[in-house]
């Protein structure tokens, strides 16, 4: 059975999605999760890679499972075997063959930005401080311009096998409050 999952993450203690060798990965920590809930080595397919640190909400994974697995029974496992910083939030049958890489419409990034001001604690791990103060006049500006489709070639990875290098970028926005500026 093809199972569709919608996870969450902190990133803080891995090395990113991607199972790497020694290193702890959000991939590798529900592969495991997964083969000691259901007996079996579970390959985890992801709708996309985080870096080395990074969180995530609401990103789409896809997996199969033995038939009939009890999905309700598998979330609370999966839950209770890779500890606080990973959520299964849902899980769904998906039809057969579902690749959550290649069914994403879109993607939401968001980066916050603690500036003019002392660091943040609370946001720590969740933002890059800089001390003086940023122009957000100059960096709406910047932002309106990635609006649009525009051909991301320079950052395609070697082993990349999408057919085309073009992506529309539907909003890029900056925001402030507080000398904290998300940009998404």
């Amino acid at each position: 059975m093809r199972v569709r999952a919608t996870i969450e993450y902190l990133g803080t203690a891995y090395a990113g999605w991607q199972v790497q060798p020694d290193q702890p990965t959000v991939q590798a920590a529900l592969e495991h999760a997964l083969a000691v809930a259901t007996g079996e080595r579970v390959r985890v397919a992801g709708a996309g890679r985080t870096d080395a640190g990074v969180h995530a909400t609401g990103q789409v994974v896809a997996f199969d499972v033995p038939e009939g697995t009890d999905l309700y029974r598998l979330r609370a496992s999966l839950n209770g075997l890779t500890g606080s910083d990973i959520s299964v939030v849902t899980l769904a049958e998906a039809p057969v063959g579902f690749d959550p890489r290649r069914a994403a419409r879109s993607r939401t990034y968001r980066y916050t930005i603690v500036s003019g001001r002392p660091p943040a604690p609370m946001l720590r791990d969740r933002s890059w401080h800089v001390y003086p103060d940023l122009d957000p006049e100059l960096l709406a500006r910047l932002a309106a311009r990635i609006v649009g489709v525009h051909d991301f070639s320079a950052f395609r990875a070697a082993d990349c096998e999408s057919d085309s290098t073009e992506r529309e970028v539907f909003v890029s926005a900056w925001s402030n409050a507080d000398g904290v500026t998300p940009m998404k």
